[in-house]
């Protein structure tokens, strides 16, 4: 009999085959079963790659037992290599000892008769204390001339926490194979404020022949925010072949959030006090490339519900920050004017919603929410733009 953690439907299976094997049938008895709940903490699925725990029954001795679908169990640490078998009718469970708290790497290969595929179905990662990590999944590749040449994969995060970290891993592949996991260097350097930082894997003249000489790399930045701090983060390019994958990691409650970026302009929050990384990794790499950084501080505009007009000025490129507080849920009418248009009217918005707020939440798993208008009303030259708003922060751009 196996039910969701929440005492949700039941599904049954009778299992009758005296002394018989089951372990490789099982748990495809329980095709039935609609596996998508999650656990109690609303966070982590394991229903996404069948890591479920079944609570059998055994008729003749009315004593219950556990069983567990992941049968392949393995332990690995940062600093060693891990090489185990495929057996591809079988989950894979990885238990990680992450020793110190920030960036990792973990490359992962499989050795196969065809090293252009990757046998990885799904995978979960979850934290010591039991929250799903927000990662980036990603192919090292080395281009030459015509071609492309696969090097291997990798999942990036980073750690909040000392302890054991489970992967969960499945895998399928009709051959022989095995799968070697390590750690790799994460070199770290400071993202000062105010400062143009300019950086990359070449010089001011960079050379065609070196070119065809690179290695894969990674480069991390990190800079340190105070709880409600908001941020102005300028991305450019000097010249480029292929860029490099750039992602942000900022500190939440449960953990870091990861967010893909581009050039130009980016918004970053501290939803919590911390540090925030940036990490450049190279996927397909080919040539040389320089960008230049410039991470400054957003002057922060406070103000309260039903007092007067709010008035700001704003200049160039420049962002400013609005954060309020609600009380008392319930429904909420917003507008804002400009005084002297522009060619580039100045815009309100979150998380690259337009007139969005974003809303500091605690159940959600990135520890916030985009908040939209439910309704818009023009009136005249006037956009009204109505929310229902929860009790708590709220911040916007």
């Amino acid at each position: 009999t196996m039910m969701d953690w929440d005492g949700g439907p039941i599904d049954k299976e009778t299992v009758n085959y005296s002394g018989t094997d089951i372990s490789n049938l099982y748990p495809w008895f329980f095709d039935k079963y609609v596996k998508q709940t999650p656990t109690n903490n609303d966070y982590i699925s394991p229903w996404d790659i069948d890591w479920i725990n079944v609570t059998a029954l055994n008729p003749t001795t009315p004593s219950n037992y556990t069983l567990n679908s992941v049968f392949n169990y393995y332990v690995m640490s940062e600093g060693t290599v891990l090489q185990i078998p495929l057996n591809a009718s079988i989950l894979i469970q990885i238990d990680i000892l992450i020793n110190s708290i920030g960036p990792k790497i973990l490359k992962y290969d499989w050795l196969t008769d065809d090293p252009t595929i990757d046998l990885l179905d799904d995978f979960d990662l979850i934290s010591p204390s039991g929250k799903l990590i927000d990662n980036d999944y990603g192919l090292a590749q080395h281009s030459v001339v015509v071609t492309s040449v696969d090097l291997f994969r990798y999942i990036t995060f980073v750690a909040n926490e000392k302890g054991t970290y489970r992967l969960l891993m499945k895998a399928n592949y009709e051959k022989s194979t095995y799968l070697t996991m390590e750690f790799l260097d994460t070199p770290i350097s400071n993202l000062p404020l105010n400062t143009l930082k300019i950086d990359g894997n070449g010089d001011e003249d960079p050379n065609v022949q070196e070119g065809w000489d690179l290695t894969w790399q990674n480069r991390w930045y990190r800079f340190n925010g105070e709880k409600g701090d908001l941020f102005k983060l300028d991305l450019g390019i000097d010249y480029t072949g292929l860029y490099p994958a750039v992602n942000l990691w900022t500190p939440c409650e449960n953990g870091y959030i990861q967010n893909s970026i581009g050039t130009g302009v980016s918004d970053i929050y501290f939803l919590t006090t911390g540090t925030a990384y940036l990490s450049f990794i190279d996927e397909t790499f080919d040539w040389w490339y320089r960008y230049s950084l410039f991470l400054s501080e957003c002057e922060m505009l406070n103000y309260t519900l039903g007092n007067d007009v709010l008035s700001t000025k704003i200049l160039g490129n420049q962002r400013k920050a609005i954060e309020f507080e609600v009380e008392e849920e319930g429904y909420v009418m917003f507008n804002y004017t400009l005084s002297s248009p522009s060619l580039a009217d100045p815009e309100i918005y979150a998380g690259g919603t337009s007139n969005g707020f974003l809303y500091e939440d605690s159940n959600s798993p990135d520890c916030y929410s985009i908040i939209e208008p439910i309704v818009e009303k023009v009136i005249g030259s006037d956009t009204f733009y109505y929310y229902y708003l929860p009790n708590g922060t709220y911040k916007a751009f």
